[in-house]
């Protein structure tokens, strides 16, 4: 009897947990062919695995990874609170290949990535000793120092009108960053994690522009997120 209620619960909770995850909805599409391909990717994904698996898709796979401590040395090695990966693509579809570091760093003790953008022919990026060289001599960024853990506003959307007064949406706190490749162009898909959860309340997907910005094309949003954001104002209501 202990056993068949332990497999009900067990039952009961991974249903919720899948109930929950396959809930993203379209928001911004301004390419009729990227955007409902992506958000069919992610909510297959949240329905299937209860994350999003990016590696598991070649637009993601295309971009190869690999440990910048094999690049640059031990002091680059990863650790609980550092994780350190370097691939060199055109993120920003210029024509030309740059090279492109991916670094997910503590802040307040939750992991939360960043990316630093360097040409490819840099003469000084084989000389680079710590976190401080990729964040003051690169080229490009993102999040950028101003958006760290502000978030990142969608304002392709109108901003909420609350009763705290007006706020852009977009993904905020914890990012997880995942450039990736799409029919010959480069993509950045971001997504913002909230405590425990692996995926946040939104995931968008833009081509890189310059720091902290992106040219926006597709905002998907957790149907879920909508009872947790700030009330919004009744008309007349001051």
């Amino acid at each position: 009897m202990r056993r068949a209620i332990i497999i009900a619960v067990v039952y009961i909770f991974a249903a919720t947990a899948t109930a929950w995850a396959a809930a993203y909805e379209m928001v911004l599409n301004k390419d009729e062919k990227l955007c409902p391909a992506m958000l069919k990717l992610v909510n297959e994904d949240l329905e299937r695995y209860g994350k999003i698996a990016y590696q598991s898709h070649h637009e993601f796979a295309a971009i190869k990874w690999e440990p910048l401590e094999k690049v640059l040395g031990e002091k680059f090695k990863d650790s609980h609170c550092g994780i350190y990966r370097t691939a060199k693509f055109d993120i920003n579809n210029d024509g030309r290949a740059e090279i492109v570091v991916k670094v997910s760093g503590c802040e307040k003790s939750q992991l939360t990535d960043f990316i630093y953008i360097f040409n490819a022919d840099d003469p000084f990026f084989s000389s680079f000793s710590d976190l401080a060289d990729l964040m003051d001599k690169n080229i490009g960024e993102f999040p950028s120092d101003e958006t760290v853990l502000g978030g990142y506003h969608l304002k392709l959307i109108p901003p909420k009108d609350t009763t705290f007064g007006k706020f852009y949406q977009g993904p905020a706190g914890w990012m997880t960053l995942n450039p990736f490749l799409y029919e010959g162009a480069s993509y950045l898909a971001v997504t913002d994690r909230e405590g425990s959860r692996s995926e946040g309340r939104w995931f968008v997907i833009g081509k890189y522009k310059k720091a902290g910005e992106l040219d926006d094309i597709c905002y998907f949003r957790d149907k879920n997120a909508r009872s947790a954001e700030p009330q919004q104002k009744e008309k007349g209501q001051r």
